[in-house]
């Protein structure tokens, strides 16, 4: 048991990706308008 799995480093790796990618996804969803990617230049006339 000494030494790692492969497998079980590869899960990890993969686990924590894609932990990373949901939260970033929830977060940028959080912060974001729905409208945002539709009309970029309407947000930073509203925000400046």
């Amino acid at each position: 048991m000494g030494e790692p799995n492969p497998l079980n480093v590869v899960f990890s790796l993969a686990a924590g990706l894609f932990l990373v990618i949901v939260l970033a996804g929830f977060a940028r969803a959080g912060e974001l308008p729905p409208a945002d990617p539709l009309h970029p230049a309407e947000h930073g006339a509203l925000q400046g």
